[in-house]
């Protein structure tokens, strides 16, 4: 079945050769982000206290402003590098 696992080649025990070896998915490190999330940067002044006090606050007296344009539609997260010449 291969969705049990991920396929790894490891050294034989006898060091002649590879073989095939399936082990569990690792488990996730994190939560996954919400569909609709966003990345913004947000600048303070002064240490950040995760009460809703204070993030409604934040969120009065703040702009929120990307970091970058919005990206196209079609967006990939491919990146390369373009030299002249």
């Amino acid at each position: 079945d291969i969705e049990s696992g991920v396929l790894y080649i490891v050294p034989s025990e006898n060091g002649k050769g590879k073989r095939v070896v399936r082990r569990p998915y690792p488990a996730l490190t994190s939560l996954p982000l919400d569909d609709d999330f966003d990345a913004y940067t947000l600048e303070t002044r002064g240490p950040l206290t995760e009460t809703a006090g204070t993030i409604q606050h934040i969120a009065r007296t703040t702009s929120w402003t990307p970091t970058s344009p919005p990206l196209d539609e079609d967006f990939d997260a491919w990146t390369y590098t373009n030299t002249a010449g």
